[in-house]
């Protein structure tokens, strides 16, 4: 054979099987660690609705964090980060923490209660405060869409605990009639009257949001003893929704806010519920007037 035609043909070949192979899936290296493209992606979504898919995961067997995980870094951590740069808070810090302790096993349902309570806290807090710069006239771009993410996370609290009160939808049509009152007079600069509405807000919020902390507590007691993981579930919740109303309860009676603290800190055995229930019907009787004495422990 001609030798230049046997070179010819060589590289030819060569050129040929290279083609083929670069076609070709390259195989996995036996121990390596596989493709960052390979991790789930999770959905766009919007705040609301990451919330509530977050409702569903957690109440999944066996709770998936890594689902949890994807889904508050893709659409939840970037709203709560902001929050906490504005009230000066570490709501991040303890979801990433809860989500690694469920990740490894720890006591599943409590940590995926203390993720998806307080994503609800960064809510509750971004309409407080964005109301409170908004009344101040320092409510940037920022602060009004956090604001307006806020709204429907604070409404569906009104809701249930309206519910659980035998009060129907009175709460969330309170609500929805004193913010569109107040984003009225504010428009119109009329500060007194802004400033009295919001005083009524604040007063519903802070009745819904003890109630929900008496419904826990509620619940714990008919759970403990009998249910373990029912009642993990309600001390996480009772434990993140004492936050919501913490700052108030120390305004009026730090000693009775102290002694729930160190309550809801000892473990669910040896917590006193009556003793809790005592000081915030105590400490929070202007909210609590038109309840039920037995759903309150009274």
């Amino acid at each position: 054979m001609n030798r230049r035609l046997f070179v010819l043909l060589v590289v030819l070949s060569i050129t040929a099987l290279t083609a083929c192979e670069a076609q070709q899936p390259s195989p996995a290296v036996v121990g390596s660690e596989a493709p960052v493209a390979q991790e789930k992606a999770a959905e766009n979504l919007d705040l609301l609705s990451a919330w509530q898919k977050l409702m569903t995961i957690r109440k999944t067997t066996p709770i998936d964090f890594e689902a949890i995980r994807l889904l508050y870094e893709a659409n939840i951590a970037a709203f709560v980060r902001e929050v906490d740069q504005q009230e000066s808070k570490q709501i991040d810090l303890d979801i990433v923490q809860a989500i690694a302790a469920g990740t490894k096993g720890q006591d599943a349902n409590y940590h995926a209660q203390i993720v998806d309570k307080l994503t609800q806290y960064a809510g509750y807090l971004a309409f407080v405060g964005g109301w409170e710069m908004k009344l101040k006239g320092k409510a940037d771009e920022s602060i009004m869409q956090r604001l307006e993410q806020s709204v429907p996370i604070v409404r569906a609290a009104t809701m249930r605990r309206s519910q659980w009160v035998d009060k129907g939808d009175q709460y969330p049509s309170a609500f929805d009639a004193a913010t569109k009152k107040l984003g009225e007079l504010v428009a119109q600069g009329q500060t007194d009257q802004a400033q009295a509405t919001w005083q009524e807000l604040e007063n519903l919020l802070n009745k819904v949001y003890v109630l929900s902390v008496f419904y826990e507590l509620g619940g714990l007691l008919e759970a403990r003893g009998d249910d373990e993981v029912k009642a993990s579930e309600k001390i996480a919740e009772t434990r993140v929704y004492y936050r919501f109303v913490a700052s108030v309860h120390q305004q009026r009676n730090p000693d009775g806010a102290k002694t729930v603290n160190q309550q809801l800190a000892k473990p669910i055995a040896d917590i006193d519920v009556d003793l809790i229930r005592q000081i915030l019907r105590q400490d929070f009787t202007g909210e609590l007037t038109d309840i039920k004495p037995s759903l309150l422990g009274g």
